[in-house]
C-alpha cells in the first residue's frame, strides 16, 4: 500500500513538472510605456482640444499619435484641455471649456468623466492638477480646490481658496495653491498676489502667502524639498503703465516647513530638469529685448544661457530618458510643435503636436 502511494506521488510530481510555464498575460497598455503624452489646448470654444502620445523608438522620439481620446471614445475631447497627469495606473485630465474631469485608462479609454459644477450647477472650469496619498486634487475657476479620492472616483471633499486658483504643488503635507485674483477685485484675473497654504490633513486653509503680483500656471515641488512658482507680473513695458509701476515676470520658491517665501529670478516658464537645476524661458511682452532662456542653479544662484526657442513657448518639460528640455510652442493658426534641446539650447528633434496649443506633456 505504501509502495503505490509514493509511486502516486511521484507520478503526479512527474505530471506537474511536464506542465508548460503559464504564458505571461499580454500588457494591454503596452504602447504606452516608452515616450510620453501630449496634451493640447485647443482653440477656445473650438471643442477642438487633443491628447496624443509620442513614441520612441532607440531611446529616441519618433512619431505622435492621432488624437488617442476621439479613437478611444468615439468622440472630441472637447474645450480647452488643461492639464494632465500620471497617478498609480490612471490618466487624470482637467478639460476647463467643458467643465470636466477624466478619469482614462493608459489608452485613454475612459474610466469615468465628472462633470464639474459649482453648489448653483454652472461649470465651475476646472484647472491644474496634484496628486498624492491615493487622492486627487485639482483647482477650479469658482474659487474651489476639489479632493478626488482615487478609490471611489468620487469627489470626497472641495475647500475654498480664493478666487481663480491655478496651478498647485504638494510638499510637508501641504497643498499650495496659486491665486490669480484678489479678493477685492474677483472677477480680474492677473490681481492676485497670493499663494494659498492648504493642510491636507484638515483639507482648509492655513495661510495665505504674499508674493509677486498674479502667481499663474507655474508650480512645482523640487527635489531640494521647496515649492517654486512664477509670478506673471502685470505686462512690464506697456504704454499703460509708468515705468515705476512694472511687476516683472519672477521665479519664487516656499519653504514649506517655515513658508519663507524668496525670489529668485526673472521667468516666464519654468521646469525641474534635475537636482539642483531649473530650465527657465524668461520674455516679457512689451520688452522684446528682455528675452533669454537658461539654465539656473538654485544653490549657487548661476546662470548658464542655452539658446531660446524659436517660437513663442506656452510650457516646457524635461525629458529624463534623453536629459532634453522641452518646449512646447504655438505656431498660431495651425498645429504646434513639441521640440527637445540639449543643455547648450541645440535643437535635437522636433516633432508636430497635432493639435493647437500644446499645453502639457507627461513623460
Amino acid at each position: 500500500m505504501k509502495v503505490r502511494k509514493i509511486l502516486f506521488i511521484l507520478a503526479l510530481a512527474l505530471c506537474w513538472a511536464c506542465k508548460p510555464d503559464p504564458v505571461p498575460e499580454a500588457d494591454p497598455y503596452e504602447d504606452f510605456r516608452n515616450g510620453a503624452y501630449v496634451l493640447n489646448n485647443g482653440n477656445y470654444q473650438g471643442n477642438d482640444a487633443s491628447l496624443h502620445f509620442l513614441r520612441y523608438e532607440k531611446g529616441v522620439p519618433k512619431t505622435m499619435s492621432e488624437d488617442l481620446y476621439s479613437k478611444a471614445n468615439g468622440k472630441e475631447l472637447g474645450d480647452l484641455g488643461q492639464d494632465l497627469i500620471i497617478y498609480g495606473s490612471k490618466l487624470y485630465m482637467t478639460v476647463t471649456g467643458s467643465s470636466r474631469l477624466d478619469i482614462m485608462n493608459r489608452d485613454a479609454s475612459l474610466v469615468k468623466s465628472i462633470s464639474v459644477k459649482n453648489d448653483d450647477g454652472a461649470p465651475s472650469g476646472p484647472r491644474f492638477l496634484a496628486a498624492d496619498g491615493g487622492k486627487v486634487y485639482f483647482s477650479a475657476y469658482d474659487g474651489m480646490v476639489h479632493c478626488l479620492d482615487t478609490l471611489t472616483m468620487e469627489i470626497s471633499d472641495k475647500v475654498f481658496v480664493g478666487p481663480y486658483p491655478e496651478a498647485m504643488s504638494i510638499a510637508d503635507g501641504k497643498l499650495f495653491v496659486n491665486i490669480s485674483a484678489a479678493m477685492q477685485e474677483p472677477s480680474y484675473q492677473g490681481t492676485g498676489d497670493r499663494v494659498a497654504v492648504v493642510d491636507l490633513q484638515s483639507f482648509s486653509v492655513k495661510k495665505y502667502l504674499a508674493v509677486v503680483l498674479n502667481p499663474y500656471n507655474v508650480s512645482f515641488a523640487g527635489d531640494d524639498g521647496y515649492v517654486y512658482f512664477v509670478s506673471n507680473g502685470n505686462y512690464a513695458g506697456s504704454e499703460y503703465l509708468a515705468p515705476e509701476d512694472w511687476v516683472y515676470q519672477q521665479l519664487q520658491r516656499i519653504n514649506p516647513e517655515t513658508l519663507e517665501v524668496e525670489t529668485l529670478c526673472n521667468a516666464t516658464y519654468a521646469t525641474p530638469i534635475g537636482k539642483d537645476e531649473i530650465a527657465i524661458v524668461y520674455s516679457e511682452y512689451y520688452l522684446p529685448e528682455s528675452a533669454e532662456a537658461f539654465v539656473y542653479n538654485t544653490k549657487t544662484r548661476t546662470k548658464v544661457p542655452f539658446q531660446m526657442p524659436k517660437g513663442s513657448t506656452q510650457a516646457l518639460g524635461y525629458c529624463p530618458k534623453s536629459g532634453s528640455i522641452v518646449a512646447m510652442l504655438a505656431d498660431w493658426g495651425s498645429y504646434g510643435s513639441i521640440v527637445f534641446y540639449d543643455r547648450t539650447g541645440t535643437e535635437k528633434y522636433k516633432i508636430s503636436s497635432n493639435g493647437y496649443y500644446p499645453s502639457k506633456i507627461v513623460f
